[in-house]
């Protein structure tokens, strides 16, 4: 029997606005050419997709994310470093929701790099993980912002 898509999990792991949010972000990525598939290795066997366009990884999403913890998502940026966030032209309220949701290094060892200076949108971070942006439960509000960050990537693809 073949694994269920991310939606159908969605549905049944998350509620309320997590559910509506989690899947709006899923729609948003389907309809503009994104895929997903289930992680593997230490991911195996959690609920843990990579985010990819081309077969070029975008971003991440876990659910029921941190470990033990239910009716919880977080979505995180894909290690490239794009040159894109450095300047890519915002509005002010996209561009304060991204710092919001910068992901500074933990040093959990899972990089090669760790913690570096990052500019992003025309402002200096220290200490940046290579994921750069992590959502924790987004809401409503951040999902423009994730949309727009996942549409940053697509257009560095697919120069």
């Amino acid at each position: 029997m073949p694994d269920k898509d991310i939606e159908a999990y969605i549905q049944e792991l998350l509620t309320g606005d997590k559910q509506a949010v989690s899947l709006a972000l899923a729609i948003f990525l389907r309809t503009n050419g994104f895929t997903f598939e289930r992680g593997g290795g230490y991911w195996a066997d959690k609920w843990y997709w990579h985010v990819k366009h081309q077969d070029q990884y975008a971003g991440y999403i876990a659910l029921n994310y941190p470990e033990g913890q239910t009716d919880s998502w977080t979505v995180w940026t894909d290690e490239y470093d794009t040159p894109s966030y450095a300047d890519h032209p915002l509005d002010a309220e996209i561009k304060q929701a991204a710092w919001a949701h910068v992901d500074f290094c933990g040093h959990c060892g899972s990089c090669e790099q760790q913690g570096v200076r990052k500019v992003l949108f025309g402002k200096e971070f220290d200490n940046v993980c290579g994921t750069t942006f992590r959502f924790d439960n987004p809401d409503a509000a951040a999902l423009a912002c994730m949309q727009t960050l996942f549409s940053i990537r697509k257009e560095d693809i697919v120069r």
